[in-house]
């Protein structure tokens, strides 16, 4: 929620800052936050580009934790669901034996 809420006021800010259309602050703020940088489209007032480069280390520090957390998430479901399936499957191994 934080890394979209970001990406919302960075199309806010280069729409008010540089006068751009929302798919233009848009794109600019989606090639910034991924990195990307074609460079077709830039800052060009003061303004903006200190705004860019407060954008661009908190953009990038939120997308790692953002990424890391989803990540930490998934292996804790799959990690779970695992041992869930293998406790199965030791039971069912128990109950085969007995018989």
């Amino acid at each position: 929620m934080l890394l979209f809420l970001l990406y919302i006021i960075a199309i806010y800010a280069y729409h008010a800052l540089e006068g751009w259309d929302w798919l233009k602050a848009a794109y600019f703020a989606t090639t910034t936050l991924t990195t990307v940088g074609y460079g077709d489209v830039y800052p060009t007032t003061d303004a903006s580009r200190l705004f860019t480069i407060f954008y661009i280390w908190g953009g990038i520090g939120v997308a790692f934790m953002t990424i890391y957390t989803a990540i930490d998430y998934y292996r804790g479901v799959t990690t779970d669901t695992l041992e869930r399936y293998m406790a199965r499957i030791r039971t069912r191994i128990r109950i085969r034996r007995r018989l």
